[in-house]
This record gives C-alpha cells, sequence and structure tokens, in this order.
C-alpha cells in the first residue's frame, strides 16, 4: 500500500530520511511518497489546504500529515478511517480535516497517542518518527485501524474553519487562503463559472479544445521586488533560478550563471530571490517550458534585465531592447554579450501591470463581471 508524507520538515536535516527508514523497517515493501515538505514551519492551514488539494491525485493509501506546532503537549494524535477508503495519520488540530472532507468525512476513528505500535521511548519533539510514522506503517502492512489506538468519536475531532465567502449584490468578497512560492492565490470563491488562465499563450491551447478564458496574469509582489542600482561590478553577473533539469534549461546556464538550482530552489525564501536578483545585473531564463514566466516578472521588477528563451508567456513579458532579450537560435552566448547599460529603474516601470495590486484589480473586475451576467441571466435552482 502506498504511504504518502507532507510535513513542515524541510529537506535541511535527517528529519524526512528517519520517518521514511521507519516506515521501511515495518513495511519494506510500502511505496512512499513524499507530497512535500516545504510546507511552512507550524502551518497548520497551510498544510491541510495543500493536503486536500493533492488528495484527488493520490491513490488510496495511507496518508501522513505532521504540521505539529503543539507537539509534546496534550494534543491528540489519530488515526482516521475515511468514506472513500483512506486512511489519514497526524496531529488532531485541523490538519486533516479539509482532507477528510474532501474523502466523503470519518467513518473511524482513533486515538494513537498512546498507541502499542509507537517508537519507546516516545520524544515529545519528533512524533513524525515515534508516533506516526510507524502506525503508518503498521497499516500500510494490512493492520486494522483499530489496532493502533484508542477508540474516538469522530465528532470530538478538531475541524480547521475557513473564512467563508460572501456576495453582495454585484459584489464578491473572497480571501486569499495560501499564496504558493509561484505567487499563485488560492481563494475560498469557486471557479466553476469562470475559467481563467495566466496568459495568451495558455488561452490559445484552451480555444482549440473549444473554450473561451479570460486572461489574467499572475502579480509579483511589487513590495519585495523593486528595483535597485546594479552592482558595481566589471562584467555583468548572471543569475538563474531553477531546477536542475534540461527542461529548465540548467544545461544552459552551468555555462553562463551564477545558479541556485535543484530541488532546493523551491524552498528559498522570496526575500532571499530578491536579495539574489539585487546582487547580479542579468537573469537567465533558458527553460524549453513556461506558460506566464513570474520569474521573469519578478526579475524586471527587481530592475534586471532578463535573457529569455523566445518561447511561451515570456513573450508577453520580456519586451526586446527594452527589458530584456529574446532568444529563439541558442547564442546565449550572443545575448548575454550583448546586454545594454540599462537603467534599472526604467526596466521596472514596464512590468508594472504585472504587479500583485494589479491582479488584484483583474480578479476583481472578471468577478464583479461574472455576478453581474449572472444576475442578468436566468435563475438557477
Amino acid at each position: 500500500m502506498i504511504v504518502t508524507l507532507l510535513t513542515d520538515y524541510g529537506q535541511a536535516d535527517e528529519f524526512v530520511g528517519v520517518c521514511h527508514g521507519v516506515i521501511r523497517t515495518v513495511a519494506p515493501d510500502a511505496t512512499i511518497v513524499d507530497v512535500t515538505h516545504g510546507i511552512p514551519r507550524h502551518g497548520i492551514r497551510h498544510g491541510a489546504l495543500v493536503l486536500r488539494n493533492a488528495l484527488p491525485y493520490l491513490p488510496i493509501g495511507v496518508h501522513v500529515a505532521v504540521v505539529d506546532p503543539q507537539v509534546g503537549t496534550e494534543r491528540r494524535a489519530v488515526a482516521l478511517r475515511c468514506a472513500d477508503g483512506r486512511l489519514l495519520v497526524g496531529p488532531d488540530n485541523g490538519v486533516l480535516s479539509l482532507a477528510w472532507e474532501r474523502a466523503g468525512g470519518v467513518v473511524e476513528a482513533m486515538d494513537i497517542s498512546r498507541s502499542p505500535q509507537r517508537l519507546e521511548p516516545v520524544s515529545a519533539t519528533f512524533h513524525g518518527r515515534d508516533l506516526f510514522a510507524p502506525v503508518a506503517a503498521h497499516l500500510a502492512t494490512g493492520a486494522e485501524l483499530a489496532t493502533t489506538g484508542d477508540p474516538l468519536d469522530p465528532a470530538e475531532l478538531v475541524a480547521l474553519a475557513l473564512p467563508e465567502p460572501s456576495v453582495d449584490g454585484d459584489h464578491a468578497l473572497a480571501h486569499v487562503l495560501m499564496v504558493d512560492r509561484f505567487g499563485n492565490a488560492s481563494l475560498n470563491l469557486g471557479h466553476a463559472d469562470l475559467l481563467a488562465t495566466n496568459s495568451e499563450d495558455s488561452a490559445q491551447h484552451l480555444r482549440r479544445i473549444g473554450r473561451e478564458p479570460q486572461v489574467i496574469p499572475p502579480g509579483y509582489d511589487d513590495e519585495l521586488f523593486r528595483p535597485s542600482p546594479r552592482p558595481a561590478s566589471g562584467k555583468p553577473r548572471v543569475l538563474y533560478l531553477g531546477g536542475a533539469s534540461e527542461l529548465k534549461g540548467y544545461n544552459v546556464a552551468s555555462q553562463f550563471a551564477d545558479t541556485l538550482a535543484g530541488p532546493g530552489i523551491l524552498e528559498l525564501r522570496p526575500a532571499d530571490v530578491a536579495q539574489a536578483m539585487a546582487q547580479h545585473d542579468v537573469v537567465l531564463l533558458p527553460t524549453r517550458a513556461e506558460a506566464f514566466g513570474l520569474v521573469a516578472a519578478e526579475a524586471i521588477g527587481s530592475g534586471r534585465w532578463v535573457v529569455a528563451r523566445d518561447i511561451g508567456g515570456l513573450r508577453e513579458i520580456v519586451e526586446p531592447g527594452v527589458n530584456g532579450t529574446l532568444v529563439a537560435d541558442e547564442d546565449w552566448a550572443g545575448a548575454l554579450a550583448d546586454v545594454p547599460n540599462y537603467d534599472p529603474y526604467a526596466v521596472a516601470a514596464t512590468v508594472q501591470r504585472y504587479s500583485l495590486r494589479s491582479w488584484q484589480s483583474r480578479m476583481a473586475e472578471a468577478w464583479n463581471r461574472l455576478l453581474a451576467e449572472r444576475s442578468e441571466g436566468p435563475q438557477r435552482t
């Protein structure tokens, strides 16, 4: 059976690997899927939302979530069976609640705080290793849920309370529940009646299958990514931020740029990205796939020249000769050699339409149009 792991442990320490080891010791044939270990520290709501969003794409199995600021206190540890057959394991602090709602509700619950399957002695701070991993592993081997601890009334479980959207006349009030690394904001207002995409390039693909979307580009944080003078250095410094893969153009970047690449790139704080951009003259984007190009917007908003592959959404952000260079012929060396003596502040001014505030305005306009159309049309029952 599959065991999935979602935590706020990060990748810098041994915590994730140790949990893998505990599971493998008990269930050597289990398939382990790391959903993410990049949840912000103690971010219960963020973890709950990510688990809920990921669940439909995961096989039915044992799903462990450990975002646990109350570890070592009297908070319960639980193992749950959902209506669709999934098993959830984690702290009883709400991190599992959106997932069990997505899975049809809880049909059986166990308090595993004193589970006979726990490792002894139980650490006061590492229940992922001593409690959740071994219980999940036993369940993956086919152990009955009833063997993991003491029965618990599902009505006593802690459920996460999310803000509710509201509609007043022709206006809707929604809340941003979380913002991912790429600046995509998740709202508590559904998109069932509004098909939106982030670039004209993506919209063209949808039109080919008969759909007509609204183009609403995401916004970059213009309070964080702000223009600054270029570094005082002779040769222009080139920066690459991205995955260590050929798809993202790492083979090109490694020849010409200072690289911040690989799995850990997604754990960089936005402030670290902004600082890295300020310390360089050029941001290199040789990626072979890009629907929008938020990094390009952040770089240009920071007043830095962008040298990017001539593809997709990058064409909508990079204006050749104004804020960057688009490369169609693989002559990256030539493009980097021809970077002009640009004005960072003039470069930054070209992407203000992609600021976070502009995105908020575009989203509000789209929803207001939708509400107006619905109020004018036939009533639904």
